[in-house]
């Protein structure tokens, strides 16, 4: 099973999890952010996005990224 962490813009990373595969990622991911604390008046200035990598290896490759 693929790890996972989800990042805000300025590389903060929210959390790391497992799922089966990259639809599960994305979907548990989305669910995450939303739940993430940042007042709507500074998330677009300071964050900006939110990116989603996989690792490989010992090795972190980003493979999605959404403006909330």
């Amino acid at each position: 099973m693929p790890s996972y962490r989800l990042l805000a813009g300025n590389l903060t990373v929210i959390e790391t999890f497992d799922a089966e595969d990259d639809a599960e990622a994305i979907t548990r991911a989305h669910g995450l952010a939303l739940d993430f604390p940042i007042p709507e008046c500074t998330f677009a200035a300071r964050w900006g996005y939110f990116r989603l990598e996989r690792q490989d290896g010992h090795l972190w490759q980003f493979f999605f990224a959404w403006v909330p």
